[in-house]
């Protein structure tokens, strides 16, 4: 979780918006093993009903596994701390295909009814070259935000959300003072300042900066508009120094935004009786009747925020689809060796990947392994030797017949057939072709 990240813009909107996403973690884990002929072994351990889709209550969806266990926690997630009263299932299926694999995740956000969640989704693809088989592997865990939903939903936001904020001072402190200068504010710098946040939000969560880079890039708006969280040396104040440079920030607003209908300013004891309204203050008792009368006004605010924070965190805490990340573990095990992943290598043949929901903004993250299986027993068959015998020699093989299908259909006959002569049948026309054909016979290690 970014709570760090979620405090600074906290400070920065001047107390106004706080981290959420701050409950017990879901864990997730899933493992694959892909057979050389494409079927596969799917293992899985998630929470015992949350995040399964729909099509996961029927007894169909349950036959098509060989087996369903009640578990204490997913292995790979040990070191994270589970909820003590969450219970965890583990699955095993087999199954002919990668595509038979059943849909066993989904993700939804109730404030985005019939609005799209986030899914696991697979793509694997096998290509026969001859005397080598490469396999891609590819797993998506989607997210729902992009950059041009953001910003419409972000001007949604706050086309809604602005004018009820003015009501809400009307209600709360215009029955008091005379408050046309903060609606002025909010109106013109206010809008612009927000809608400058959230466009940091985006670009920082997408580029997922470290939070020094954050707070300083967030930081550096805010002294934009007056607001200086920031030292001599350009770096971020202490938390010490920032709050108090806030509390500074907010008196200074409502100095200027607010006054008395005669125009005379406001007191320092009625300033501090804004800022920090107690129990029996009117202020919080009008707030309160508002937010009271208004609840669904509020609630239809939470979608266009989902929108822009997507389904794995949110910056409002009352925001259901933030009560709880996710943290994720894959792993694969491809046929051959795996020669490229941008995965951890687990051995030869097998790559992992461990990460949480912040990781996901904003469109979801994929995790790809692509390896190369050598058949030995064929060379030997054809060739009389194995000439294609380690990862060099496969990577060179794959290269030359990746794009040039004549080559690698010619390969495939003379595996087919037994017979390399064919290799001396075959006269390419042009000049690159002869140079990538005198390359295959060096690879395989027949003469001309």
């Amino acid at each position: 979780m970014r709570s760090s990240r979620g405090s600074a813009m906290m400070a920065f909107l001047a107390g106004t918006l706080a981290c959420g996403g701050c409950g017990a973690p879901l864990l997730v884990q899933v493992e694959t093993t892909v057979q050389p002929d494409g079927s596969c072994t799917r293992t899985i351990w998630q929470p015992e009903g949350e995040l399964l889709p729909a099509a996961a209550k029927s007894p169909d969806w349950a036959a098509r596994w060989t087996g369903i266990e009640a578990v204490v926690v997913p292995p790979a997630l040990r070191d994270v701390a589970p909820h003590p009263e969450r219970k965890y299932f583990r699955a095993v299926g087999v199954f002919p295909s990668v595509a038979a694999i059943p849909d066993h995740y989904e993700r939804s956000a109730p404030e985005l009814p019939g609005g799209p969640s986030s899914v696991f989704k697979r793509a694997y693809g096998r290509r026969d070259l001859g005397f080598v088989v490469e396999h891609r592997w590819e797993e998506s865990v989607t997210n729902i935000v992009n950059r041009a939903d953001f910003i419409r939903a972000r001007d949604e936001l706050l086309d809604r959300g602005l004018p009820m904020l003015d009501e809400c001072i009307d209600r709360v402190y215009g029955v008091d003072f005379d408050v046309s200068g903060l609606h002025d504010y909010l109106r013109r710098d206010g809008r612009l300042l927000l809608e400058k946040a959230a466009l940091i939000y985006f670009e920082i969560n997408s580029r997922h900066l470290a939070e020094k880079a954050a707070t300083v890039e967030f930081a550096r708006t805010a002294r934009a508009v007056g607001l200086d969280l920031l030292d001599a040396k350009g770096s971020v104040v202490d938390s010490d120094e920032a709050s108090r440079r806030v509390r500074e920030y907010q008196r200074h607003r409502l100095v200027l935004g607010v006054r008395h209908r005669d125009g005379s300013r406001l007191t320092p004891s009625e300033v501090d009786a804004i800022l920090a309204p107690g129990p029996g203050s009117p202020y919080t008792a009008r707030a309160e009747e508002y937010f009271k009368t208004h609840q669904d006004d509020l609630k239809g605010l939470l979608g266009p925020m989902v929108r822009m924070t997507g389904l794995y965190h949110s910056v409002i805490p009352f925001a259901p689809s933030g009560a709880s990340t996710v943290r994720f573990a894959f792993r694969i095990q491809l046929p051959g060796e795996i020669v490229e992943t941008n995965g951890k290598a687990d051995g030869p043949a097998r790559a992992s990947w461990r990460f949480s929901g912040d990781d996901l903004y904003p469109s979801g993250l994929s995790m790809r392994a692509r390896s190369l299986e050598i058949d030995e027993a064929s060379q030997r068959l054809v060739l009389g030797r194995v000439a294609v015998k380690g990862r060099a020699e496969a990577e060179a093989l794959a290269s030359l017949l990746e794009s040039n299908e004549s080559l690698r259909a010619l390969v495939i006959r003379i595996r087919e057939t037994r017979n390399p002569g064919l290799l001396g049948e075959h006269h390419p026309a042009k000049a690159e072709e002869r140079a990538s054909f005198e390359r295959l016979r060096r690879l395989l290690g027949v003469e001309k």
